[in-house]
This record gives C-alpha cells, structure tokens and sequence, in this order.
C-alpha cells in the first residue's frame, strides 16, 4: 500500500515474465470494435445493448463477480482498447473482483471496493458507494485519467503483478464482445488502432465517435499520448463527443456530430516545448488531412481548411477568430490549450 491512493490485496503475488504487447495489444483492438459496434441509435448516437450493462448495486455483494461483469463495469466507466483489458486484469489482481475487498493499510488509509480506491481519494470516493462496482469502476476511471491515462497509481501495476491475470482479463473482454457483436445498430468498423488511411464518415458509435474521428483519436494518443509512455510533453487527454453548440453561437458544434477532437496539452500547454508539441500535431493532421478525412485544424490562435489552405508551416496558417467570442477568447476558445481537429460528416 502507497500514499500514490491504490494498494492491492494481491500485491504480494509473485510476478511473471511474459510480454503485455503479445496478450493485451493484438486483440484488444478487435474486441473494443466489437464493443463500440453495441446498440441502437438514438439520434444519431448508439446505445448500448442491455446485456453489456454494468452490474447493478446488489450484484456480487458477498461473492466475487464474474469476469464479464467487471468488463461490463470498466467499459462503462470509459476504458477502451487495451486498457481495458488491462483494468480488468488490475482488479483481479487488486480485489479478486470481489467489490466490497476492503484492505487497511499501515499509513492509515483504506483500499475499498472492486478496484481499491484509497480513501486519500475522498472527494471521488464522496460521488457513490465504493461497495457499488459501476461507481467503484467509475471512481477508478476518474483517478486514472487525473493521472494522464497512465496505470501507474496502481500498486499491481508497476510492480507487474496484474500480468497474471492478463489472459482471463482477455478472456473477459472477449465474452462481453461476443455480446456487442451479435446486436445491431452501430458502427461494426470502426478504427480503434488509429492509420493513415481514411475509415470513412460512417455512424456514430457508443462513445460518440464516428469512425474518422475515432481515428484521429487513437492514432494521436499512439503517437503522443501520455499514457503511451511518451516523455513529458504529451497529450494528456482527448476530447470527444459532447452534445452542445459552438460556445456562444447556435450553431451545433462538430463535437455534437462525433466529427471532432480536442487533443488537450495539459496544465504546462503555455511553454515552448508543448506549443511546439501542438505545432507538431496540427501539422500532423494537415499533412494527412486528405488520406484522412480531416477538414480542418485549430490551434493557437491559427487554423487551417483544407482545400481552401496550401500545406504549409504552421506559422504560416490564417489567423483565427472564434464565431463566438471574436479573436481575444481566452486560451481554451483561442485553441492555445489544445489542438482541434474537425473531420468530414
């Protein structure tokens, strides 16, 4: 047990050697495809199936649960890919998946629930049961994005013991996929690894997503992403799907439609090194707008179209004025904090 909030009542088992990429990476991709591809639309937007619901608050309150309900609770809580899977293996080997484990530590602290959520956590812990595994899986989801994406808070983790457990985490996945794939509604194609290759404009998925906006997620958090292992500066969070208009017009924003992501620099976005960082990604996307589907980049106060803009340097691309708030809005309206990048509908 650490201060760092997580401990693990499995932490003392012993670790094995095996590679994560050859168990985790290969099939994960095709597992969350099969996932996201779950539900009926409603308004242009997937939900769902109710076999992939989490389980409810009085499920496995005296036994441990089943593989497949802890992945139903970790894919709700918002893991995707091999993170999910690696979630699922991380509580197993926290909790054994039993979601009222309770471990006091030496310091003082408490590890509670199916992923033992560390009461120097309150405030999290203060938004639901900790006994409830859908809030549990939930409260994890939010202290592993608080730490970029990154695993790392969790004891079972560094000291590699979640390893173990990798193939019935796999499994897991696996079983709860089986489900999203014989139901209809959604994209079944949708890119999960991220390429250089334009996966079409295709329906929006469980997660909001359309399949080029999806893309321009995922391979952007491969490349920079944090959570992948990159040197600081890197890209701590991307945002998605949000039901809302352009800020202060009526007009329904890109990110309404999936077709959009704000690829968020983090607290230090204001230094050289993470402007270049962003510089580097815009360009990224301009270069690569047409195998791609991308209609347009905003970043730091400029912004590219293509088809009306050459390829060109970033210093070189149009000044840009928000519809809403003119051309002194602040950082986060100016783009000065992230990079965005809009794909065709």
């Amino acid at each position: 047990m650490t201060p760092l909030g997580w401990g693990g009542i499995a932490a003392a088992v012993a670790v094995p050697v095996f590679a994560i990429g050859t168990v985790v990476m290969g099939a994960a991709g095709a597992q969350e495809g099969a996932l996201l591809a779950a539900g009926a639309t409603n308004g242009g937007v997937c939900v769902p199936d109710a076999r992939l619901a989490p389980p409810g608050p009085s499920a496995g309150r005296t036994a441990g649960l089943s593989g497949g309900q802890v992945a139903r609770a970790a894919y709700a809580a918002g893991w995707r890919g091999a993170d999910l899977v690696i979630a699922v293996a991380v509580a197993k080997a926290e909790s054994d998946w039993n979601p009222t484990a309770r471990n006091e530590n030496t310091n003082g602290s408490t590890d509670l629930g199916l992923f033992q959520v560390n009461t120097v956590h309150a405030a999290i812990l203060a938004t639901g049961d900790p006994m409830d595994p859908t809030d549990n899986a939930r409260m994890a989801y939010q202290v592993w994005t608080d730490a970029g994406g990154r695993w790392g808070p969790w004891v079972t983790y560094w000291r590699g013991t979640y390893k173990e457990f990798l193939a019935d985490a796999q499994a897991a996945v696996g079983n709860v996929a089986s489900v999203a794939a014989s139901t209809v509604g959604c994209s079944a194609t949708l890119v999960t690894a991220g390429g250089l290759s334009d996966p079409g404009p295709g329906p929006q998925a469980a997660n909001g997503y359309t399949p080029r906006g999806e893309n321009v997620r995922a391979l952007t958090r491969a490349r920079w992403g944090c959570s992948s292992g990159r040197a600081r500066p890197c890209v701590s969070t991307i945002g998605g799907y949000a039901k809302r208009m352009i800020a202060g017009t009526s007009t329904s924003s890109d990110h309404a439609s999936g077709n959009a992501a704000d690829i968020m620099l983090g607290r230090g976005y204001g230094t050289a090194a993470s402007q270049a960082l962003g510089a580097q990604i815009a360009e990224f996307w301009m270069t690569n707008a047409q195998a791609t589907g991308v209609k347009y980049v905003i970043f730091s106060k400029r912004i590219w179209y293509a088809g009306r803009d050459p390829v060109r340097p970033f210093s070189q691309w149009r000044p840009y004025c928000h519809p809403g708030a003119g051309c002194n809005g602040g950082d986060t309206l100016m783009h000065v904090d992230h990079v965005h990048v809009s794909v065709k509908g």
